[in-house]
């Protein structure tokens, strides 16, 4: 039994975690089609005909209120140089639109501006290559929603937490019988904080898979899962929120979220 119990820590602390078998992926490579998106982040600045700075219902400042967040979103906190895109968090005081204060500013990006979609896709291969900051009350994430700008349903492609650095989420949010649902996983990893590593999510009308670092980790089938509409990505650097806790002295600041590529491919 201790030799037992030895062994599932040592499985969980190099990151081999295996999801449940009824999600369980197996080992093979995700299909590409034609490449839809190629955003390496090159030049000084945020290409806005790709990306928004802020949620589709602002364009200079905005939150997620119903996360409980800490931050308020600015364009100055989106910083892009050497072919890297930085979301960066830092203390400081600033007045939402609605009167609120809020502590910090950091960063985000988004496919759906407040007059347009940018940038969407439905079914294909997403990919991404990141580098996430350590420290308690900081949430990065990766995610998807619809064109339709309605908040399910929901796909979150990776999201951690720095107090956590080995761990991430994986899940698909839906509406069935008028009801949210939810299927996902908690993923150890490598330590995400600790250098580049590539997280991806094949989007197919029968499956969503995802993958670190090139290998196929946890699988849903389940049709009602699985959104069958087109849908646009966002990545954000969020403090705080019902997902994480408050920052507190050994938190780091300014701290980013640093991403070197988003690439699409569609179906073959």
């Amino acid at each position: 039994m201790v030799l037992l119990v030895l062994l599932v820590a040592l499985v969980v602390a190099i990151g081999i975690f295996v999801a449940p078998e009824r999600n369980r992926a197996v080992a093979e490579a995700p299909a590409k089609g034609r490449l839809l998106l190629d955003e390496n982040f090159n030049g000084t600045s945020l290409d806005t005909s790709r990306w928004s700075p802020c949620y589709w219902w602002s364009s200079d400042g905005c939150t997620n209120a119903g996360n409980n967040e800490l931050e308020w979103y600015v364009p100055e906190q989106v910083k892009v140089a050497d072919g890297t895109l930085s979301l960066v968090a830092q203390p400081k005081t600033v007045t939402g639109l609605d009167g609120k204060q809020f502590d910090y500013v950091s960063g985000l990006i988004s496919g759906l501006s407040p007059d347009r979609t940018l940038f969407s896709f439905q079914y294909g291969y997403v990919e991404s290559r990141v580098w996430v900051p350590k420290g308690q009350g900081l949430w990065p994430a990766l995610w998807m929603l619809p064109t339709t700008r309605k908040s399910l349903p929901e796909i979150d492609i990776f999201e951690t937490v720095g107090e956590k650095p080995r761990v991430v989420d994986m899940t698909t949010h839906w509406l069935e019988n008028g009801k949210s649902k939810q299927d996902g996983v908690k993923l150890g990893v490598p330590d995400f904080t600790s250098g580049w590593h590539t997280i991806g999510l094949e989007w197919k009308p029968s499956s969503l898979t995802w993958y670190v670092d090139g290998v196929a980790r946890f699988r849903v089938t389940r049709d009602a899962a699985i959104p069958h509409e087109p849908m646009y990505l966002l990545a954000n650097l969020a403090v705080g929120g019902v997902f994480t806790k408050s920052p507190n002295g050994s938190t780091p600041f300014p701290s980013a979220l640093k991403v070197d590529y988003i690439k699409v491919w569609g179906t073959p």
